[in-house]
């Protein structure tokens, strides 16, 4: 296994991709790809030696990382959930919404707890922990579907593994559940891609419990049957889109018909009596907010934003166009559950990691060299602050926030010189690839 950065170095062209019998995204997706074409087929899987090497290497990422990050007691969300944990929902009449609707990982946190006999809050941190480390791995996995070697899959992994809300991010704030949850939308998405509907419908329908943007699985994969159901006729297709569409439906709307809350913190409350709709045209309205999910966009894609060029970018196109729709659908799911989600948007925005790993896989088939890598990682891991310490709010609310920024309608002179910081790593990242190129050009006698 040769490190990306050699098929650069020795001007290799972009390999073909093997075929594969597994089509994906059902077969609505025409994915008859021929040798020769250079749309990219599904990859064969991972050897066990390279999962084995992928999971060492991410505990050791994971525990480096913690090393250097503190720990914020439970506070605000963290403190829900760990009271949903601890009283449960049944009988508990002083339940917030939306946090009581989505009880999964307070349920499993509470089952270790008792299992192991621990603290609660002990059972969070331990699953944060786990979750991080189960994120890199299935990031492995999805990218390694989309190129064809180890090296290429793990790049996108360590991406995500450098990308502050998917690790360094949840390991300060143990009592969110972001961070155990984010590897339930990659295994719902991992199955998509996968064809394997069943187990997607199962992973991603139970995932709503866990978190709402496992909603997001649900609805391509009705898209996708949909899309074949106009090439089929099919009644068969039918039935098991109105299928997808009725789990999606209950699993949703079933806990917010159900379980009462004492209060709400959501924007949009269609449950209430008479439902409160005002969040649907406040929010896009509200520029200071749509500025920071800017700003949150741009700082987690930071990683494609580096790497790509116009030449690359048309590759992609090319190379992803069986995945195109079911991309920019998922892309504008999570763009419109961040506008109406709550205000920590970095979180929110991290949902789309299926659409970057995708991308930047794709990516690590076109010639890259070595030096590009090594600015990618330097400029993700200062630019997401790896290993320093994040402020506690006791030790100034605007000093926390304002560390990643992309915090609700909150904008400050840290919002703007987080932006230009971004941009300085992308223009960065253009000089790295013109003094590669040149000095991989033959010597002129």
């Amino acid at each position: 296994m040769a490190p990306p950065g050699n098929q650069a170095a020795n001007g290799e062209n972009k390999p073909q991709p093997v075929a594969s019998e597994e089509t994906g995204l059902l077969d609505s997706i025409n994915l008859s790809i021929n040798q020769g074409d250079r749309l990219i087929a599904l990859q064969p899987k991972a050897s066990p030696r390279e999962y084995l090497a992928i999971t060492i290497g991410a505990i050791v990422w994971v525990m480096l990382v913690d090393y250097f990050t503190n720990t914020l007691p439970p506070h605000w969300d963290g403190c829900d959930y760990i009271f949903i944990a601890t009283e449960g929902i049944i009988g508990n009449k002083h339940l917030i919404a939306p946090f009581a609707y989505v009880p999964g990982i307070p349920f499993v946190a509470r089952g270790l707890a008792d299992l192991a006999h621990i603290p609660i809050a002990s059972a969070f941190e331990i699953l944060i922990r786990l979750g991080a480390v189960s994120l890199i791995v299935l990031a492995f996995a999805l990218a390694h579907r989309f190129t064809h070697s180890f090296w290429h899959a793990a790049v996108p992994a360590a991406a995500i593994a450098c990308t502050a809300p998917h690790v360094k991010y949840p390991l300060f704030l143990t009592a969110f559940i972001d961070g155990a949850t984010y590897p339930i939308m990659l295994a719902a998405m991992l199955a998509l891609v996968s064809n394997r509907v069943a187990l997607c419908m199962i992973i991603a329908g139970v995932g709503i419990l866990f978190k709402e943007f496992l909603a997001v699985p649900l609805a391509l994969l009705m898209l996708s049957v949909f899309l074949q159901y106009l090439k089929t006729r099919e009644p068969k297709d039918a039935a098991l889109l109105v299928g997808i569409g009725a789990l999606t439906a209950f699993m949703a709307i079933a806990p917010r018909a159900l379980i009462p809350v004492e209060k709400s913190f959501q924007d949009i409350e269609p449950f209430k009596c008479p439902p409160d709709l005002r969040g649907l045209l406040q929010n896009p309205r509200n520029m200071h907010r749509n500025l920071n999910i800017a700003h949150a966009f741009v700082s987690y894609w930071l990683p494609t934003l580096m790497l790509i060029t116009p030449g690359r970018l048309k590759n992609i196109w090319h190379d992803l166009a069986p995945w195109r729709l079911m991309l920019i659908a998922y892309l504008g799911l999570i763009a419109f559950l961040t506008m109406y989600g709550g205000q920590n948007l970095y979180f929110f925005v991290g949902y789309a990691l299926a659409a970057q790993i995708i991308i930047l896989a794709t990516m690590t088939n076109c010639k890259m060299h070595r030096y590009e890598f090594v600015c990618l990682f330097v400029a993700l891991i200062v630019y997401n602050k790896i290993f320093l310490r994040i402020p506690l709010p006791e030790e100034g609310f605007y000093r926390f926030v304002d560390f990643y920024g992309c915090w609700s309608s909150r904008v400050s002179i840290q919002t703007l010189a987080r932006f230009a910081e971004a941009l300085l790593y992308i223009l960065l990242a253009v000089l790295v690839r013109r003094f590669a190129a040149q000095a991989s050009r033959p010597q002129q006698s």
